[in-house]
């Protein structure tokens, strides 16, 4: 079907900080998977769980162009590949481990290229793609052209906003978060390679009573914000 050549490094962080939002439960086969899309120049990388997403771009070392392809990895063939191919630091731009990919209608053939012999073979069974899968690529761009907005109350959940710790970590880069007027979810970013995006909860009047109610206790709470900064007392000093 298709053949291609992508750096090991570049792949490997691509596909973890993707791979956090693949939606884990496998009564939800359409969701529960990797979507690897042959470019012309990249390769793209998507998952979601419905209520966050994550894209990430590998570069393709070779062939110049090759045959587009839609190839989807389930969530135990992706953690093989990481698992069986670890690369190692570069030491400059040009990446010294290579992986290279070898698509037929039945699998997926995963080969290190690195140096002048192959390396270890991985093959794996290839899934048939979901037409119900969404095409985020187009999601998250649609987002991009909404003008930035000041942000409102949001309210996410904290193990949604931890998904996007990979991507951090991965791209040694801090997370970029906006909101704009074209969609609720929130469009979070990292470095040149990865954006995602992490949908907000809407609250019923009940919840939202109390969130406004928590947020004027802070009134209360903290210094008059026209208030002199408190100084710890100098030595001998009492208070008055």
């Amino acid at each position: 079907m298709t053949e291609f050549t992508v750096g090991t490094t570049d792949f490997r962080a691509g596909l973890r900080a993707v791979l956090k939002h693949a939606h884990p439960i496998a009564d939800h086969p359409f969701l529960s998977r990797v979507r690897l899309h042959v470019g012309r120049e990249n390769l793209t990388l998507t998952a979601t769980d419905r209520f966050s997403s994550g894209l990430a771009i590998v570069s393709i070392i070779a062939p110049d162009n090759p045959d587009s392809e839609i190839i989807d990895l389930s969530l135990d063939d992706c953690r093989s590949i990481l698992s069986e191919f670890k690369g190692g630091r570069e030491k400059n731009d040009e990446p010294e481990y290579l992986l290279s990919f070898a698509t037929t209608r039945e699998f997926i053939a995963v080969t290190d290229t690195s140096g002048m012999v192959d390396g270890k073979t991985l093959q794996v069974p290839r899934i048939a793609s979901s037409d119900q899968f969404p095409d985020l690529a187009l999601a998250l761009s649609r987002m991009r052209i909404g003008h930035v907005v000041q942000f409102e109350d949001l309210v996410v959940d904290g193990e949604r906003l931890a998904l996007f710790k990979e991507a951090s970590a991965v791209y040694r880069q801090p997370l970029v978060i906006s909101s704009n007027s074209n969609a609720p979810p929130l469009l979070i970013r990292c470095a040149e390679s990865f954006p995602g995006s992490c949908s907000p909860h809407r609250p019923d009047e009940e919840k939202q009573a109390e969130i406004d109610r928590w947020n004027q206790s802070w009134t209360y709470r903290l210094p008059d914000p026209t208030s002199e900064p408190m100084k710890p007392e100098a030595d001998g000093e009492t208070n008055a």
